[in-house]
């Protein structure tokens, strides 16, 4: 008996500092934390055997993703190339049980967010250093040197995913800083982080991130309990020291103003790389407008078309960009780097369906959240619901949606959010 407590409790702990892990794993190594993602799986699966935890399988939002996850499967069989696609496919449900492992940590272990906290922060600081040095020297503190003019790749190397990492990143830990702050520094802490990270995507130089993070701002200041006025000379000061920021920096500028201004057809920004589509004709038309981003456009509307039931399966975009459909030599790529568009063209309509009702469903609770003056406000559980919001939000820039990296921050908010909704409501009905 005593052997088997001693037994659960170390594996306990072991499991925390694996998920603890995954933010540094996400920095440096992400099969290492894909790894840790299957290890975790199968550790849930024999406790939710061994406890009798079976309402976690019951789960509403576990029944809805289990039936994705088969579908996938049962289209890769009708793809081009059956092998790329089930490879996405086939072991996609480690991400089916991400959120819910986090859930039960939560659930189970009171120390659990308290010491993700630490072990992210501790992170965060790193990768704040890193990056303001790079940011001012144009190299890294490993000497990594930046190949792309006003951006920070940071301790991520080649890829410029900085400011992408901050922003998933901010929302489980802001929620979470707000949490467990005694009342009367809440709100200092949540600022300070909340200045952070801004700071951070701000010389990340990656403009989706700043966009989302702009959207997001609204919505916290709609949520964020405090009078009109502060949140008036709060907005005030914010916009002028960003502009401030931005006009005075014209590396910074060039880079989110200019080069926007380019991609939206205008000639007056910067003059382009040559390793970049500026314009290209299609069906006897000039295509000026964000050019590469059309391209995956019309070639994701021309793989639906062609199969609009199912789609084309996991990862065809990948082969069928560069042959069948390819409409200029810009055309190759892994993705559409649009998750709706990603869905449409290799899940057909079904699976644009299931992606379009969880974004619609994830809606309604925010707008309930913004216009029902008769629910409780709960502003931790807000910022991780519009997490999951800008994490589906349509009109943007994306990863590949099967993608390791992309899929364990698009279900991190999510497992945050159904384990401390339980419980801060369970923490409630206590104390009444």
């Amino acid at each position: 008996m005593i052997h088997n407590l001693h037994r659960s409790f170390k594996l306990k702990k072991l499991e925390i500092y694996l998920v603890c892990l995954i933010p540094y794993f996400l920095v440096f190594s992400i099969f290492l934390a894909d790894l840790i993602i299957v290890i975790l799986s199968f550790l849930f699966i024999s406790k939710v055997f061994e406890y009798r935890k079976f309402d976690y399988f019951t789960n509403k939002l576990f029944l809805f993703l289990s039936m994705y996850y088969l579908y996938i499967i049962l289209i890769s069989f009708i793809s081009p190339d059956t092998f790329l696609s089930l490879k996405s496919s086939l072991f996609y449900f480690r991400f089916t049980l991400f959120p819910f492992i986090i859930c039960f940590m939560i659930i189970e272990d009171k120390s659990f967010l308290k010491k993700f906290l630490i072990s992210s922060l501790f992170l965060i600081i790193i990768l704040a250093v890193d990056g303001t040095i790079e940011y001012f020297r144009g190299q890294n503190i490993l000497g990594y040197e930046k190949y792309e003019i006003g951006r920070v790749a940071s301790l991520f190397k080649d890829e410029y995913i900085y400011g992408t990492f901050i922003l998933k990143i901010f929302f489980p830990i802001s929620a979470i800083v707000y949490y467990i702050s005694v009342p009367e520094r809440k709100n200092i802490f949540f600022i300070i982080f909340y200045l952070l990270a801004f700071s951070l995507i701000l010389i990340s130089g990656d403009r989706t991130p700043l966009m989302l993070f702009l959207i997001a701002s609204i919505l916290i200041l709609f949520f964020y309990n405090t009078k009109f006025l502060n949140k008036i000379c709060f907005t005030l000061i914010f916009t002028t020291l960003f502009v401030s920021f931005l006009v005075s920096n014209k590396t910074l500028f060039d880079r989110l103003i200019n080069t926007t201004l380019i991609e939206f057809g205008n000639e007056k920004g910067l003059v382009y790389e040559n390793d970049r589509l500026t314009k290209f004709d299609y069906k006897d038309q000039e295509i000026t407008f964000m050019p590469q981003h059309q391209t995956y456009m019309i070639i994701s509307i021309n793989m639906f078309k062609e199969k609009p039931l199912f789609g084309h399966g996991p990862r065809a975009f990948k082969k069928l960009s560069c042959e069948d459909y390819k409409i200029n030599q810009f055309s190759c790529s892994s993705h559409p780097h649009n998750i709706y568009l990603q869905i449409l063209a290799e899940n057909g309509i079904i699976g644009f369906l299931c992606l379009f009702s969880a974004f619609a469903y994830i809606s309604i609770i925010l707008l309930n959240e913004l216009f029902n003056s008769k629910k409780k406000k709960i502003f931790e559980l807000q910022l991780l619901i519009i997490a999951i919001f800008i994490n589906l939000f349509p009109i943007t820039q994306t990863g590949n949606f099967y993608g390791n990296w992309n899929s364990i921050m698009f279900y991190l908010p999510v497992g945050f959010y159904l384990g401390m909704k339980k419980i801060i409501i369970d923490n409630k009905a206590h104390n009444l």
